[in-house]
């Protein structure tokens, strides 16, 4: 059933009728759910278009109690307007059909008792006859167009409403709108009631929410701290054996929580890959899958003479593994980028011969069974293979090659091999071919196992018969081998035994090692003697690679091995650089990696052409002060080395701890014997006005950021001077002296000093001068002289302080940390890491020295680092005006170190970017979400 049914055009009066509907409809709505009273019929909203319209209509009509016909000349004219008030007027009383009009006119003939049809153009001809009296008709015409059709009480639109509504409802109009008053204030209060009990519900939600969160917040926090502390303690404990592992979880332990233990995990890692350049690949921590009895997967390394090219293959290559895809990976050295893979054949069970020439442009490589391929690598070509022998008709212990090389230029490749000659039987071989036709240049049998090969600087091949110590020599372009040379006291040598005999890559040294692996001789192949004992310790000056066990040494002229890497499973592929730089190695469960002879912890030696020494600077170590007959030489300090700054016409019997300089090295400021202060320009050595003696004696403390006024310190205050007109600009009391330890930050902008046992901190600003940003006692001072040091910004200060322990202050938050005790026999100054959150102090000497690294938020140590590049002596730690970590020696040796968390993140990252491996995930982070470290994984898995 419909209360109302609204006749209208839907041509012009569709908005109006609209908002007629939702009138007549929500006027008077009841209840907390607000439910409408009426239910009203409009064709637009109420039905859906049909090929039987009129009898939708009718149905409609036939159901409605009322009919509201919204007249307009549009609606007079509309068939289906008229149609209905036909249907209505055919069965319908006309007492229950309500009018109202939007446009036109309706007029009323008293006389006739009839509309005066002349006159009404709103409402069809259908009504003719149709009211006994005038009926009652509502104006809409100001609401036709209008946008606002609110029915909210005390708008005009809500009268129309009402006045049609009453009669539908069956009560006076005054009834129905003040009824409709009463049910929206209900309506509100009910709505505030529920939304205070909705408030004060949410509320107590909020707050338990609140402490849940919080709680889950400290139980997530708690939970990576722990994570981040055990990753750090993983990647200490496997640093020694599994360096690319332990760049891994110091990354991970950095990345959940940034906690102490992850930074001294970041710190202990990049000693750990200390001359690491690239981990290639990862091993496999397993050599369980054999290949037959006494046989594990090979892996193997080459790498071209200039250093330029790396090649690898392994066979617990991941392809290989899962696919039996076998290929040769290629890396670019120069450019840290992978070359495409030579994708081939497989090796030999152990492995075989892999070289390259010294460019780099030809590789040769061994696959079974006595086949050597020659690959182009700059286009990634298998140029041919050649065949030694038809090594499958032989027995296992033969089917590789015995010796193998290439030469230098690439034009020619030499191997010794066995070659079949019956049914169990084999002969032993030397062949020498041609790379550019695979021609066989000349082949001879041999002693079993006895040759030995290599081609020297010249491209000579150079032959060994390890059995007997003769030595042959076969010149490029030739054919014919030399006259053999008997090496001198070269030892008959059986079959066992030329298994200890190794002839260097070059063919200039031939090695015998016997009695047990515990003693061995050297003979130089040219000369044909034998070294003595220091002979052999004389290398040609280049260092030499061995590999110990899990150790990848380095091992110099002088004999002093450093390891340059390690790995968890043993070494057993080793290739340098002709220039003894860089070493590429792989272990034995498939982890290859690349190192140099460079140093990460030894940093960079920066030059001091003039050897100016730490006893020559000044207490800042900003500048270096070295007197002359005419006056004083003036350098810079900073972390690009040590450069002359110009002179002075001044020489002072202190003149080293009376000098200042400004940053933009235009002005320098002295003191002289006397007392009198000087300004003066250091690039023509030449005083600048005249000197000045203060009432009170004054030692310079460092120029300010605008280069020209500099800090003063007197006998009881900080002054701010102008050396243009020697004015104090600003003083500041002090209770403390010249002598007072002071520092200034590298910015220039702030000032610390210890004033008795006290430490104040100053900051400089253009506009207000110099202000006391800091003060406070300095824990466990005393009568002894205390040192300080500020971070480059002077955001923090730090304090050795009498008892020789480490006072850290944190200038905004007033956070005082003593940190741990450090030697008193300890080198001097300490220094900031670039980022703040590490402390850096010298200690040992000599090959006993290094570096100290402390936590700069709570004192706590963390770790050190072995110290190269300083001869015997002390050792001077400090920051550069750049925030960068310096070391000097006593014999002037200046030393940048990196010490900065996100510059040893870098670092790793670039060595091992790979994810953690989901078992070890699982095992610290499972249930966190941890992105990885390092986002541009470019080593391979």
């Amino acid at each position: 059933m419909y209360d109302a049914f609204i006749s209208y055009s839907q041509q012009r009066d569709e908005p109006l009728a609209d908002g007629l509907q939702e009138g007549l409809e929500k006027i008077l709505r009841k209840g907390w759910l607000r439910r409408r009273t009426l239910k009203v019929f409009r064709d637009r909203t109420s039905l859906a278009a049909s090929s039987d319209l009129p009898g939708n209509i009718r149905a409609a009509l036939g159901r409605s109690r009322y009919l509201v016909l919204v007249g307009s000349p549009e609606a007079a004219a509309s068939p289906w307007v008229r149609q209905e008030l036909s249907l209505w007027r055919a069965d319908r009383s006309m007492d229950h059909l309500l009018l109202a009009y939007t446009a036109g006119e309706i007029a009323w003939d008293r006389a006739r008792g009839d509309f005066d049809w002349a006159r009404t153009t709103a409402i069809p001809r259908e009504l003719s006859g149709a009211f006994a009296a005038e009926p009652l008709w509502v104006d809409l015409r100001p609401f036709r167009d209008s946008a606002d059709l609110s029915y909210a009480p005390g708008l005009p639109f809500r009268d129309k409403v009402v006045t049609l509504a009453a009669p539908i409802h069956n009560v006076p109009k005054d009834v129905l709108d003040s009824r409709g008053r009463q049910e929206e204030q209900k309506a509100r209060r009910r709505l505030r009631a529920a939304w205070a009990v909705f408030l004060v519900l949410l509320l107590g939600l909020g707050t338990t929410w609140t402490v849940a969160w919080r709680k889950s917040g400290e139980a997530s926090a708690r939970a990576r701290t722990a994570a981040s502390r055990s990753l750090a303690a993983r990647a200490l404990e496997v640093a020694p054996s599994d360096p690319r592992k332990a760049a891994q979880f110091a990354l991970y332990a950095y990345a959940v929580e940034p906690t102490g233990q992850a930074a001294q995990a970041l710190g202990r890692a990049i000693a750990a890959n200390d001359s690491a350049t690239q981990h290639l690949q990862r091993g496999n921590e397993s050599v369980a899958r054999f290949q037959g009895a006494g046989h594990s997967p090979a892996t193997k390394v080459a790498m071209s003479r200039d250093g330029t090219v790396l090649a690898y293959y392994s066979g617990l290559d991941p392809a290989v593994m899962s696919d039996s895809k076998y290929a040769v990976h290629l890396y670019d050295i120069r450019s840290r980028t992978r070359l495409p893979d030579l994708v081939g054949k497989a090796w030999p069970q152990d492995g075989g011969g892999f070289a390259f020439s010294w460019d780099g442009r030809l590789l040769a490589v061994e696959t079974p069974f006595n086949e050597i391929e020659l690959w182009d690598v700059p286009q990634s070509k298998l140029l041919r293979r050649i065949t030694a022998s038809n090594g499958q008709e032989l027995a296992g212990g033969y089917m590789n090659l015995r010796s193998f090389a290439l030469s230098g230029d690439g034009t020619r490749v030499a191997a010794a091999f066995f070659t079949p000659t019956g049914e169990s039987s084999a002969a032993y071989h030397l062949a020498v071919w041609d790379t550019a036709t695979g021609r066989q240049i000349l082949e001879e049998g041999a002693a079993e196992d006895s040759v030995k090969l290599a081609f020297d600087g010249t491209h000579r091949l150079v032959a060994l018969d390890s059995s007997v110590g003769t030595v042959r020599f076969l010149a490029p372009g030739s054919g014919t081998w030399s006259a053999p040379r008997t090496l001198d006291s070269y030892p008959r040598l059986d079959r066992d035994a030329r298994f200890g005999v190794t002839l260097s890559p070059d063919g200039s040294r031939v090695s015998v090692t016997t009695s047990g692996g515990t003693h061995t001789d050297l003979w130089d192949v040219g000369g044909g003697r034998r070294l003595t004992p220091a002979e052999a310790a004389t290398a040609d000056g280049r260092p030499g690679f061995t590999a110990d066990g899990q150790s990848v040494i380095a091992q110099d002229a002088a004999n002093r091995r450093r390891v340059l890497g390690s790995f968890t499973y043993p070494v057993v592929s080793l290739a340098g650089s002709g220039d003894g730089t860089r070493v590429a190695a792989a272990s034995n469960d498939g982890a290859v990696s690349l190192f140099s002879t460079t140093s990460f912890q030894a940093g960079t030696t920066l030059p001091n052409e003039q050897r100016i020494k730490s006893t020559e600077l000044t207490p800042d170590r900003r500048l270096a002060v070295r007197p002359t007959a005419e006056g004083s030489e003036l350098w810079s300090v900073d972390g690009d080395g040590i450069k002359r700054l110009g002179r002075i016409g001044q020489r002072g019997a202190d003149g080293r701890s009376r000098t200042i300089s400004s940053s933009d090295r235009a002005r320098v400021v002295t003191v002289d014997g006397e007392g009198s202060l000087s300004l003066w320009d250091p690039r023509d050595g030449r005083r600048t006005g005249a000197p000045w003696r203060p009432q009170s004696p004054t030692e310079p403390v460092a120029f300010l950021p605008d280069h020209v006024r500099f800090l003063g310190i007197t006998e009881h205050a900080l002054q701010v001077i102008d050396p243009r007109t020697w004015q104090v600009v600003q003083s500041l009391p002090l209770g403390t002296g010249p002598d007072a330890s002071r520092a200034t930050s590298g910015d220039g902008t702030a000032v610390a000093l210890v004033d008795r046992d006290e430490l104040k901190v100053w900051r400089w600003t253009d506009g207000k001068g110099l202000q006391q940003v800091y003060q406070g006692e300095i824990p466990g001072g005393s009568d002894f002289r205390m040192s300080v040091a500020l971070s480059r910004h002077g955001e923090k200060a730090v304090v050795l302080n009498g008892d020789h322990r480490l006072i850290v202050f944190d200038v905004a938050s007033k956070q005082v940390v003593q940190g741990a005790a450090v030697a008193p026999e300890g080198q001097d100054g300490v220094a900031f890491s670039t980022d703040n959150t590490l402390l850096v102090h010298a200690y040992g000497a000599g090959s006993e020295s290094g570096l100290q690294f402390w936590d700069a938020g709570t004192g706590e140590a963390r770790g050190s680092w072995a110290m190269a590049g300083h001869g015997e002596g002390g050792v001077t730690t400090f920051n550069g005006t750049d925030g960068s970590v310096l070391t000097m020696g006593a014999d002037g040796s200046l030393v940048r170190r990196t010490v900065d968390l996100a510059a040893w993140r870098t670092t790793l990252c670039s060595l091992a970017p790979e994810p953690l491996p989901p078992a070890e995930y699982d095992r610290y982070l499972k249930g966190m979400n941890v992105s990885p470290p390092c986002r541009a994984a470019t080593a391979r898995p």
